[in-house]
């Protein structure tokens, strides 16, 4: 299953148009105002363009089974929606709109925005649960409504519910419905290998320069490059609290510049970048929201401490950009940690 909704990017390198009507949120926010039958269409012509026949919407019980990711809570994360603007935008927190996909944190098995953003359609039609036990069902064979779920921008906490269903006829659009694809694994006999991922990833077209500060450049695809490293970095971090689990996951699903090989910095590659020169004011609210980040301004962290790789035990590495120092943390904790993904290689 995609780790994310299908972007306005990707629907755009498939398509040739953006049907969004939150068409300047950018290309990475979730493509919406997008039918059950336009979404077909977009598989069909995937499907063509990587001459496979793989791609499809998942069926109901696939994407609750990978939104519940192992729980029997009323959301992936739990039963009470007091953390539920850590992991979804919805009407309490989304401002009236979409937001770019992986921005807050998935669920257990790194699925992002299972919760909110966008309500998502599903190969199945509607119809009433089949009673007893059953493993894996498709749905009615026909019907009159196609299933979507997930909740979106729009929804009150009740409507991001895991066991929350809504429908609509094969032809409907809205602002706030979108979609995301599974993919039928390959046999190992056959000869094409199987995916780690299905996102959908242009040529990386060459980056014009756009700024420069002492040895780090910045570039128009959000890629900041090292002189004197050889690394590329994201020119931002992923904006929210996370925990190391997520944040490692959201560095190696990174796709900036179109890049696939985004990983976790170690802890000495994070304190390559600390310069005590350069300041600028760190963004997250608490009890360190007033101390100054020591980096060049061309790469912005939100919140002081972004994750590193390493890890000793349940504990994980992260670097303090406000004093230079570094620190241990459980790898469960979330609050003020970052994601900044790098690469090697210009």
């Amino acid at each position: 299953m995609q780790t994310t909704e299908v972007t306005q990017g990707q629907w755009q390198a498939v398509m040739g148009n953006n049907p969004s009507y939150f068409n300047n949120c950018g290309e990475d926010c979730p493509v919406e105002q997008v039918s059950w039958n336009d979404a077909q269409e977009f598989i069909r012509r995937l499907n063509q363009k990587e001459s496979v026949s793989g791609y499809r919407l998942p069926t109901e019980a696939e994407w609750e089974y990978a939104e519940r990711a192992g729980t029997n809570t009323v959301y992936s994360f739990g039963d009470s929606d007091s953390q539920l603007s850590n992991y979804a935008w919805y009407a309490g927190n989304s401002g009236g709109k979409t937001h770019p996909v992986a921005q807050k944190n998935s669920n257990s098995w790194g699925l992002y925005d299972m919760h909110g953003n966008a309500w998502e359609w599903y190969q199945d039609w509607y119809g009433s649960y089949p009673t007893g036990s059953v493993t894996d069902p498709k749905g009615p064979s026909s019907g009159s409504y196609r299933v979507h779920r997930g909740g979106s921008w729009r929804s009150r906490a009740r409507g991001c519910r895991s066991a929350n269903r809504y429908f609509s006829t094969p032809d409907f659009r809205d602002d706030n419905l979108g979609f995301r694809l599974s993919r039928d694994v390959t046999k190992p006999s056959e000869p094409k290998p199987v995916p780690t991922s299905i996102a959908i990833i242009p040529p990386v077209a060459p980056a014009k320069e756009t700024a420069r500060d002492g040895r780090f450049i910045a570039y128009d695809n959000g890629t900041v490059s090292d002189t004197r490293s050889n690394l590329m970095w994201a020119a931002k971090d992923n904006g929210s609290n996370i925990n190391w689990v997520n944040a490692k996951s959201y560095c190696e699903n990174y796709r900036g510049g179109g890049y696939t090989d985004w990983r976790m910095p170690t802890q000495d590659e994070l304190a390559g970048l600390y310069d005590k020169a350069k300041t600028y004011q760190s963004e997250c609210r608490g009890l360190f929201s007033t101390k100054d980040i020591h980096l060049t301004e061309l790469i912005r962290l939100t919140c002081y401490a972004p994750w590193a790789s390493e890890t000793r035990g349940s504990d994980a590495a992260f670097f303090n950009f406000t004093n230079g120092a570094r620190h241990w943390l459980r790898l469960s904790f979330a609050s003020f940690g970052r994601a900044l993904p790098v690469r090697s290689g210009k």
